[in-house]
């Protein structure tokens, strides 16, 4: 109706109203040109920039973009400015950021690097959980397959530490009793060396007294009832042992004080055997209420073998053959209890029971050879751990230096043990502590049983004093000693040996010997014996005082008796051998 009015030329406020109108409309109509013309410069704008990232990706060769247009309805308003600058650029200007093409490439590349890194990562992650899963099929397949034989190995665990367990609450009671009975042996045993040792020592002092007394001309006061006993109990048994040797030993010399006076009264050995007999009896029995499985050694052993053969990995990570000595220890030392290896050599280490059951420990089992080193290194150990021990409570104890027969018992045992057994070094502590016991009782027979007085010339040559004598048998004791000593020469070091023989006897000896009656033919065969028990190798250190007074002496003893030719010749060889060295 507008459009009539105005046509037909309507009233002046309808034609104001019609201008009005034809002036929106063409604001409008001009707008949208504008905008049209805008959204074709971002339609050229757009085609650039895909030409442009058409370009990078045929150069990086990414995935194609999705070139379909998206139908756009854009109402923008730009001034002539922005236009002007947009058509003098061609890139779009406003609120954006400039960005270089350089920029877009470098960003691209480092998406690319790691994208790239990432799946590499990924790649890697994908081949290890891969190789694992293998890994694990195999591990399964594998342990499948074993199943049987971990089922049986760890049977076997179970079975010994269940069998350990009751074996050790055994030993647990045991081992009083046992403890117990080697408590009354070494009573009855040790206290006989200690009486012997005393009984002695006490005669050498008595007859020290009576002769130092007669030597000062001092009257001898009436005895003591004990001191007359041990006199006239000591020359009755000097005579029976000097009857036994006129008549097993005729024709042969001998000088007083080379005899052991170890004799005993009947009575005493048979209650003393009684009491052994008794102890012996008692550890027969200590284990009746056992089963074999507890108390025999070669029982025990299969047990031990058997797991060796099975896994011998685990049984040697677990040190059980280190443990084995120890485990066994009370059978031994039940075994030993009336071990006497110093008097009697009847009963040898490798011919006992346990030592017999260790031998044979590998017959128990065909899975295992008989020369394995662990099986082999059975018996030294345990003569090391257990046997030696026992060996040095006996010297410290028992042992009297002053018996040939207990010492020539001893160095064969001692020699025959470092033959066979291996272990047996300087550095063991056992071995050391052995050492150690022999050094100390030796000298304490140095110190105590050794004992050489002097006296004048005067005193000497009287008979009637004793002196000469009891100095004879101090001498000849000496000498025992020193070829008691050197029965254990192959255990004790050659400087321990000159020690105990050069420094602690001969250098006693001297000084009475220098005193003594030169011209007696007593000192010939003195002179030859400790001649023969000192060896050329000991000589190289002729420093030794003892040396030194000893040539002396050679020397007064040689010209006092030039008549006997065999005598000094001996004498010029050993002093020529001495300086030589």
């Amino acid at each position: 109706m507008d459009f009539l009015a105005h046509e037909g030329g309507g009233s002046d406020d309808g034609h104001e109203q019609s201008d009005e109108e034809v002036t929106r409309w063409e604001r409008e109509q001009m707008k949208k040109g504008v905008s049209s013309h805008k959204v074709e410069m971002l339609e050229r704008e757009r085609a650039k920039m895909e030409a442009v990232m058409k370009a990078i990706r045929s150069s990086m060769e990414l995935p194609p973009e999705n070139r379909e247009q998206l139908p756009m309805e854009m109402d923008i308003d730009f001034s002539e400015s922005d236009m002007l600058s947009l058509s003098q650029t061609g890139r779009v200007s406003g609120k954006t950021i400039a960005v270089s093409l350089k920029e877009i490439l470098s960003k691209l590349q480092q998406r690319k690097k790691d994208g790239k890194e990432s799946v590499n990562a990924r790649e890697a992650e994908f081949e290890r959980t891969t190789a694992q899963i293998q890994e694990n099929k195999e591990m399964i397949s594998k342990l499948e397959m074993e199943e049987p034989r971990i089922r049986e190995r760890f049977q076997v665990y179970q079975d010994i530490r269940a069998y350990a367990r009751d074996l050790l609450e055994c030993l647990s009671e045991k081992i009083s009793e046992v403890k117990d009975l080697e408590s009354r042996m070494a009573e009855i045993l040790d206290g006989r060396a200690r009486r012997l040792r005393t009984r002695r020592r006490n005669d050498v002092h008595d007859m020290y007294d009576e002769c130092s007394a007669a030597a000062a001309g001092r009257p001898l006061h009436q005895r003591a009832p004990e001191v007359s006993q041990r006199a006239a109990e000591r020359e009755a048994r000097r005579s029976r042992r000097r009857r036994l040797r006129e008549n097993t030993l005729e024709g042969v010399s001998h000088e007083e004080g080379l005899s052991t006076d170890d004799e005993e009264t009947n009575s005493e050995i048979i209650a003393r055997q009684q009491s052994i007999d008794e102890i012996r009896a008692a550890a027969n029995v200590i284990f009746v209420d056992a089963l074999d499985d507890f108390c025999r050694i070669d029982r025990i052993l299969s047990r031990f073998v058997d797991w060796l053969a099975h896994d011998e990995e685990s049984f040697v990570n677990a040190y059980v053959h280190l443990c084995i000595p120890k485990l066994i220890s009370l059978f031994i030392r039940l075994e030993l209890i009336d071990w006497g290896p110093l008097e009697n050599d009847s009963r040898p280490v490798n011919s006992m029971r346990w030592y017999e059951d260790l031998i044979g420990c590998a017959a128990v089992s065909s899975n295992i050879n008989v020369e394995h080193p662990i099986l082999v290194s059975l018996i030294p150990l345990c003569i090391e751990k257990v046997v030696l021990w026992k060996i040095t409570d006996l010297i410290r104890e028992r042992w009297d230096p002053l018996s040939q027969h207990q010492c020539r018992n001893l160095g064969f045992l001692l020699n025959q043990l470092i033959d066979e057994c291996p272990t047996l070094v300087p550095s063991s502590r056992p071995v050391q502590k052995l050492l150690q016991t022999i050094c100390l009782r030796a000298q304490d027979a140095i110190d105590e049983d050794l004992f050489v007085p002097i006296y004048s010339k005067q005193a000497v040559e009287n008979p009637a004093t004793g002196c000469k004598a009891f100095l004879d048998r101090q001498t000849w004791t000496s000498v025992k000693l020193i070829r008691c000593l050197n029965c254990l020469s192959a255990v004790l070091s050659e400087e321990k040996m000159r020690e105990l023989v050069l420094d602690g006897i001969v250098n006693r000896v001297m000084p009475a010997l220098q005193c003594a009656t030169i011209s007696d033919q007593s000192m010939i065969r003195k002179c030859r014996a400790l001649m023969k028990l000192i060896p050329a190798a000991w000589r190289e250190n002729n420093t030794r005082i003892a040396l030194r007074n000893f040539n002396d002496l050679l020397g007064k003893v040689a010209e006092e008796h030039k008549n006997n030719r065999e005598f000094v010749k001996e004498v010029k060889k050993f002093v020529i051998v001495n300086k030589c060295c």
